[in-house]
């Protein structure tokens, strides 16, 4: 639905989930959008089970959206053995070669805070984060009790005009869509990266938006973004969108602290 220009390529998917209905349905809307497109569909191979359940083959790319929402609740292991278990699970099926996962998952604390453990265990096994991170170090928007969390606000203005409604009759109509997420690759310089970071050359600074507009004193705009030096608050007369990259001068030193967050204070 989302990547037309993948829809001529022979694509095999290995469809997981503990519903047969829901897999049968996600095959059969495969299936009238590629009849009303007149292209061949990608093979589907639906299995029942949860995650861990074997495949026959290995894969490129594994995807996973509102799968550990849940999962985290189970409060009898801690969240960080959690993440190490099912990071284990997800890259059993894996071919290791160049491989990328992609995990989406509600914009909320815990759900971002298990995220961010996520990648911390991906990252031990050479997988370097693609998105949203700009870089390899410690992540400033973890998700910890009475900090920042990694999440990303989108209108739903596109949605379809038939969920929309069925959202509203079920009693939960929604404005805007809050995810949490991470993509990564295997890469085999992840920890060469880190150790190098502070050996870059630092003529520029990158970061990633995170937050709507933020209003300050003094008639200004800021906004929470995530760089490889922290938690920044980017101070602006442009708008901003979130979860857009950008990269500018860096400033001559990161000295100046918002009180209320700890970020870095930068002008953009």
């Amino acid at each position: 639905l989302a990547r037309p220009q993948l829809r001529n390529k022979k694509l095999t998917w290995y469809c997981m989930d503990l519903s047969s209905t829901a897999l049968a349905a996600g095959e059969e809307i495969l299936l009238a959008v590629s009849a009303k497109l007149q292209c061949e569909p990608w093979k589907i191979i639906r299995v029942k089970g949860e995650l861990g359940t074997p495949i026959k083959e290995k894969v490129s790319l594994v995807t996973c959206a509102n799968v550990f929402n849940e999962i985290v609740d189970d409060f009898s292991m801690p969240p960080d053995y959690l993440a190490k278990r099912y990071c284990e699970k997800i890259l059993s099926y894996t071919d290791h070669k160049s491989a990328q996962v992609l995990i989406v998952e509600p914009g909320v604390p815990k759900s971002a805070r298990f995220i961010s453990l996520l990648r911390d265990a991906f990252m031990i096994r050479n997988f370097a984060p693609q998105a949203p991170c700009t870089h390899c170090n410690a992540c400033p928007m973890d998700g910890k009790r009475g900090g920042k969390w990694c999440n990303f606000a989108f209108a739903t203005d596109d949605a379809p005009s038939a969920l929309k409604k069925l959202s509203e009759q079920a009693n939960l109509p929604k404005e805007r869509a809050v995810l949490s997420f991470i993509c990564v690759k295997e890469n085999e310089n992840v920890q060469a990266e880190q150790d190098s970071a502070a050996d870059k050359p630092n003529a520029m600074i990158s970061f990633r938006v995170t937050s709507d507009p933020i209003r300050l004193p003094g008639n200004r705009t800021g906004y929470y973004a995530c760089s490889e030096d922290g938690l920044l608050l980017v101070v602006t007369h442009k708008r901003l969108a979130s979860g857009e990259w950008y990269k500018i001068k860096r400033p001559a030193s990161l000295d100046h602290v918002d009180a209320k967050s700890g970020a870095f204070v930068i002008d953009a």
